[in-house]
């Protein structure tokens, strides 16, 4: 296999979920396993179908469910924040399972040709196209893991079983009739002409009472709003990126043919991919320069990177594992130290503001383990320690008195708007049942009313509408009235509305013409997609692989 996809490396490319190279390293912490799975041939892995899952079977399956992490979301696949974007490494690594063992049920073999087919047609480099080489040579094994073309291959075959047992399976999901979809259709593009009144609380401000006693009684019922969490603080040594920028400089000096692969890169990517802080597509000269300087950049991150792992497995490797070991480390290595301002888990402290993966960091720390792994950000990379936790508190109503205020006045305002948009809504629902306008009864209460341009419900803007309001709060209220009636009071981040709707406009012939086609075969897929993930849900529960995943979950 490795050799037809190397033969056709013109034409394939590979989607890079994130543009930075990183480095390959392999880290010392005693607290903690990365490499998953066990290394006993005697492990017990649970069982698939009622039989024994295999030391071999897991570890490959867990081994390609971190390249779907690293392909995604870069190093930080096993983070508290790769699982906020919807990646969990144990359930990758079961569903993995099961589609290895139901590709073996339905007798599904991927073939070289099919696996490279599905290479050319499904990814890209969000820049442009990456050579199959180039990805495999630098993008895999310098990826933490230090992944190679085997594993690539692998997951590759993978996702052509996982498409292959869609077609299977997702075959009734597609049966969706024309006049089904036309009426679909229909619905989602008829158009909609709307008057808003909207009640933005800001109107409201001037009349709120700050009444000290009001003040501190609205202080009492938000203590726990006003908690200020458990803090933490830093001690940790930074590797600047601009420290290595010499040998970085130095070691792009010995690579052969060094400017020739640039031009390559420009040629992959195109001109246009080059251009000035202005948006303006730079000279050839210019964006081979700016090529040079990203290059050279990456090189001495990845030096400094390099660097600050030696670093790390020195502190790791001493025992006991206390915070001051950094410390300790650093000052016989002359290094400086510096320390954090407390702050919450979700914070950026000054100093720490470039780590993108900071917060994921500290949720890991504790006492028995109170080192971080080498954190990699804008200007280098940084090794930390936890050196101690500020306990949670609640401030005095003295010291946060004028964010009270601000909150209270909010608060109030808010109220205000809801309660006279929801009289509103309730004088108008009256008033044109009795065959009065809108344009009456908003002359009456003194209300203003915006005209919207005609919008449909697969719109996704509504042209002339505040961008602080969200269309789908017009259009979901709008597509459930009738013409001639009026919703009840909508609330918003703002205060609220009220959609009077004027008239409904049925799509066209031509448009209707033009757009069901594509319309229907959307659907299709959509309802082939949903049809696979039932099935896929049903397998993952017959199969017993739930249960493991539900143990391992309940055991974190």
């Amino acid at each position: 296999m490795t050799g037809h996809i190397r033969k056709h490396q013109r034409l394939l490319w590979i989607f890079i979920s994130a543009a930075v190279i990183i480095s390959f390293v392999v880290y010392f912490n005693p607290s903690s396993n990365l490499g998953g799975g066990g290394s006993g041939g005697d492990s017990n892995y649970g069982s698939l179908d009622g039989r024994p899952i295999k030391a071999t079977e897991a570890r490959a399956a867990n081994r390609l469910a971190r390249l779907s992490g690293y392909l995604r979301l870069g190093d930080g696949y096993d983070t508290a924040g790769a699982k906020q974007q919807g990646f969990d490494l144990n359930q990758e690594t079961y569903f993995n399972l099961l589609l290895k063992a139901r590709a073996k049920d339905f007798g599904i073999v991927v073939s070289p040709a099919a696996a490279a087919t599905w290479i050319r047609q499904n990814l890209r480099d969000e820049r442009g196209p990456v050579t199959y080489d180039t990805f495999i040579d630098t993008r895999l094994k310098n990826s933490r893991e230090g992944f190679n073309e085997a594993d690539f291959q692998a997951w590759v075959d993978l996702q052509v079983v996982r498409e292959h047992l869609a077609d299977v399976v997702g075959v009734s999901g597609e049966l969706v009739t024309p006049r089904e979809a036309t009426r679909e259709f229909q619905r989602e593009n008829e158009s909609l002409l709307t008057s808003v009144a909207f009640f933005s609380a800001s109107n409201y401000l001037a009349s709120v009472n700050l009444a000290p006693a009001a003040l501190t009684q609205f202080y009492s019922n938000r203590l726990a709003f006003y908690r200020i969490p458990e803090r933490y603080v830093l001690s940790y040594v930074r590797f600047e990126t601009t420290n290595f920028m010499a040998e970085a400089s130095a070691d792009l000096a010995k690579v052969p043919d060094f400017t020739n692969r640039l031009e390559q890169v420009y040629l992959q990517r195109g001109a246009t991919a080059f251009t000035d802080p202005q948006g303006q597509p730079l000279a050839k000269a210019a964006a081979l320069e700016q090529l040079r300087s990203e290059t050279l950049a990456q090189r001495a991150g990845d030096l400094a990177n390099a660097k600050a792992t030696e670093f790390a497995n020195a502190v790791y490797r001493m025992t006991p594992l206390v915070a001051a070991n950094l410390i300790n480390e650093a000052l016989n290595r002359s290094l400086p130290v510096a320390t954090t301002e407390p702050f919450a888990e979700n914070g950026r402290p000054a100093g720490l503001d470039d780590l993108a993966t900071l917060s994921q960091a500290v949720t890991k720390l504790s006492d028995a383990n109170p080192f971080t792994l080498p954190m990699r950000g804008a200007r280098g990379v940084v090794v930390a320690a936890l050196t101690q936790r500020v306990p949670s508190e609640i401030p005095t109503y003295a010291t946060i008195q004028s964010r009270v205020t601000e909150d209270y006045k909010r608060f109030k305002s808010q109220e205000a708007a809801r309660a006279n948009g929801e009289a509103f809504a309730a004088a108008l629902t009256n008033a044109l049942a009795q065959g009065k306008s809108l344009a009456a009864v908003a002359a009456e209460r003194a209300v203003r009313i915006q005209e919207l341009p005609p919008f449909t419900l697969s719109a996704q803007t509504i042209t002339g509408l505040d961008p602080r309001v969200n269309p789908n709060s017009i259009k979901g209220a709008a597509f459930s009235l009738k013409p001639g009636s009026a919703s009840s009071f909508q609330p918003t981040a703002d205060g609220g509305l009220v959609v009077f709707l004027k008239e409904r406009k049925p799509v066209d012939d031509a448009t209707l013409k033009a757009g069901l086609n594509a319309y229907l075969e959307e659907q299709r897929q959509q309802r082939r997609s949903f049809a696979f993930q039932e099935w896929a849900s049903r397998e993952f529960q017959r199969s017993g692989l739930a249960a493991l995943l539900k143990q391992d979950s309940d055991a974190q």
